[in-house]
């Protein structure tokens, strides 16, 4: 080394100095967007409907709702991330998230099967002397105005798995799960890895019409696309590879506590991220030109059908992350270590998105009545 030449100082080395930038953008900021990510999603089942019960709407809401729907798309990522800033700012534990995240999605799940049961299987009965018709109609309605064949709605469900992955890989058990055992304990992140896989081949299965998805499962089908998931896990392991190299340069566990909490290492979570949905939405992009070119070699008639392509890619999730190059930017202007001593907006945040959702549904109940009468007479007419 030069005389004169500073050593350079690495993260995990004592008397490092903290950068004074940080981001202004906290995990709160990203929850409303968030939220209104979900709003907009909910707008785009409608205008969908809208547009297969009145043809001659789809002139003036196709390119609204393709737009819509691309931006609604970065509803996981963003709550994804601010579940990431909570844990590793220490806000909550594990645990919180666990029982929250799990509470929400079942309580999603019950509130869904009540409606569709009592409400909606409720209607169709009016104008249906049996459940069974009843429930014919309501699969016909559903493939009319959705090409796959199923929905899938309950974010919780994503989120309480990206919240098990993170658990399994970095929570450092104190009782049974400890020495030899504890790589058990890291074994188990192949669960939810292995639900998401279960619930991408079940929608390919249902939009190749090998398989009918009953509407009951529909809540338990996960949202968020497989390359989400995996910028996801690829984070997490960038957080422990990063605790792993911290205390082996003999630093203590405490230590790395302290240093989860600098704008310097803040500044790093932003930066590799910011890197690493770049790729994402790019490797996305390539993943469904691939994908076309794969099914047109082995059937080439497929070239004809371009709409057949696309949905086949839609089932597994190809396509669907092309937006993160967009986020990627935003990420700079993140910082997980921003908090806030006022927590009763927390509080407010997803009472008024559910409010928000609530409202833009019952705003698509109304239509649908007004359409109910043409549209069973339609059913009655094919």
């Amino acid at each position: 080394m030069e005389s004169g030449q500073k050593k350079r100082v690495r993260y995990y080395e004592e008397g490092r100095e903290d950068m004074h930038y940080r981001g202004p953008l906290s995990y709160r900021a990203f929850k409303i967007l968030g939220w209104l990510c979900i709003a907009l999603a909910q707008v785009v089942v409608l205008l969908n409907i809208n547009m297969s019960m009145d043809p001659s709407s789809k002139e003036m809401f196709e390119t609204p709702a393709m737009i819509m729907k691309s931006v609604s798309q970065l509803s996981v990522p963003f709550f994804l991330i601010a579940n990431f800033s909570i844990i590793l700012n220490a806000t909550e534990g594990y645990h919180r998230q666990l029982i929250r995240n799990l509470l929400i999605s079942l309580a999603i799940a019950a509130f869904s099967i009540l409606v569709y049961r009592r409400y909606i299987l409720g209607i169709g009965r009016m104008f249906f002397p049996s459940n069974t018709e009843a429930e014919q109609f309501i699969e016909w309605l559903l493939n009319m105005t959705n090409e796959t064949g199923y929905l899938s709605f309950n974010l919780f469900i994503d989120l309480f798995l990206c919240s098990l992955l993170m658990f399994f890989l970095n929570y450092r058990p104190k009782h049974v799960f400890t020495g030899k055992k504890l790589g058990l304990f890291r074994a188990c992140s192949l669960f939810p890895i292995l639900y998401e896989l279960a619930s991408i081949i079940l929608k390919y299965l249902a939009i190749e019409q090998k398989i009918t998805i009953p509407v009951l499962v529909f809540p338990f089908l996960t949202v968020k696309p497989p390359i989400m998931f995996l910028v996801f896990v690829i984070m997490a392991l960038f957080i422990k590879k990063r605790e792993r190299r911290f205390i082996r340069n003999d630093r203590t566990h405490e230590e790395y506590q302290v240093f989860l909490q600098t704008n310097r290492n803040s500044f790093h979570f932003s930066g590799f991220a910011a890197i690493l949905l770049l790729i994402a939405g790019i490797v996305d992009i390539l993943s469904i030109i691939i994908f076309g070119i794969i099914v047109i070699m082995k059937d080439p008639e497929m070239i004809k059908n371009a709409t057949g392509v696309a949905q086949r890619a839609s089932a597994l999730g190809l396509g669907q992350s092309a937006m993160l190059i967009f986020m990627s930017p935003l990420m700079l202007l993140f910082s997980y270590n921003r908090t806030h001593e006022n927590r009763v907006p927390d509080t407010l945040i997803p009472i008024a998105g559910v409010v928000l959702v609530v409202l833009i549904y019952i705003e698509g109940l109304f239509e649908f009545i007004l359409f109910l009468p043409d549209i069973i007479g339609y059913f009655f007419m094919r």
